[in-house]
């Protein structure tokens, strides 16, 4: 299993089975979360499966594993972290640094509080930011470019959403 936050340069090289992005073109991947600053759109392939509006959280299930997804204000409440499931993929965008500085803050400690793995793709004055956090770790990466995240499951069938 392996989850891509980048643009559209690198899925070749690195072949996900989701995509994370706000630079969205239609690729051949078998799952693909794209954020425009306001929504995040979830795609099977080529067909469009749901919406996750702004200042929302939903769990999706992805047949081997599940992730709670968290958009906007919704990163700040502490008892999102606390769904069983497997890691947290969050969301926003922002033209102030203070507030980027925070919600990096609040993944630290929401990755501490849930003992999960969190994904983020932030948008900080129209550039993509993208960061992996690990529980009693903290931030491990940062990038402009890419952040990469692997594991194996035992079984790993595909499921429509």
């Amino acid at each position: 299993m392996r989850i891509l936050l980048s643009n559209s340069f690198l899925v070749e090289e690195f072949e996900p089975d989701i995509w994370v992005t706000s630079d969205f073109e239609n690729l051949q991947i078998p799952y693909t979360l794209f954020y425009n600053g306001q929504a995040v759109f979830i795609y099977d392939h080529f067909k469009f499966v749901d919406t996750i509006l702004n200042n929302s959280e939903k769990i999706i299930d992805f047949g081997f594993f599940k992730a709670g997804i968290l958009v906007g204000s919704s990163i700040s409440v502490a008892e999102n972290y606390l769904k069983d499931v497997e890691l947290f993929i969050v969301f926003d965008k922002t033209n102030y640094t203070s507030k980027f500085l925070l919600r990096k803050a609040q993944t630290i400690v929401a990755s501490d509080i849930s003992g999960k793995t969190i994904l983020s793709l932030f948008i900080y004055k129209d550039k993509t930011n993208y960061i992996k956090t690990l529980p009693n770790v903290g931030i491990v990466d940062d990038s402009m470019s890419h952040v990469l995240w692997e594991k194996e499951f035992k079984e790993s069938k595909r499921v429509e959403i």
